[in-house]
């Protein structure tokens, strides 16, 4: 174990939980509400080793500061990738397309949805539907 592995952050918090979820989809590469968990290290991949899915992600930001647009990033989360995402950081997503399910691996906290779970309704002005469209359909 070296400072190049993952750094989990915040699991003396409570009961790690490592766990396979099995999301319906569709899930459409688009979005208007993004999530935090402020007090522990997520992580996520997808359990298939040939498809890729996508996250949208923003920078943690102070108490009740919602994040911006401009800060947001989409990133394309290729085959056999397990990410980290840091305590505090807002993402959408997972996000695939039109495959009726994906199973993925997550590690968080056995309550991490329950007690550390802020979303916020992120909306795009210069789009009809208000949506944040990854511009990849």
């Amino acid at each position: 174990f070296s400072d190049a592995d993952a750094q989990l952050d915040g699991f003396a918090n409570g009961i790690p939980r490592f766990y396979l979820m099995n999301l319906r989809g569709p899930r459409p590469l688009r979005f208007n509400r993004i999530t935090h968990h402020k007090l522990v290290t997520q992580c996520l991949g997808l359990a298939s080793n040939d498809a890729d899915f996508y996250l949208a992600v923003h920078a943690p930001t102070p108490p009740g500061t919602p994040p911006s647009l401009a800060g947001l990033r989409a990133f394309r989360v290729p085959p056999s990738t397990f990410v980290l995402l840091y305590k505090g950081t807002w993402h959408a997503g997972p996000l695939w397309g039109e495959a009726p399910e994906k199973l993925f691996y997550n590690l968080e906290l056995h309550d991490t949805n329950i007690t550390d779970h802020t979303s916020e309704i992120l909306q795009h002005p210069g789009s009809p539907d208000g949506f944040i469209h990854f511009g990849l359909e």
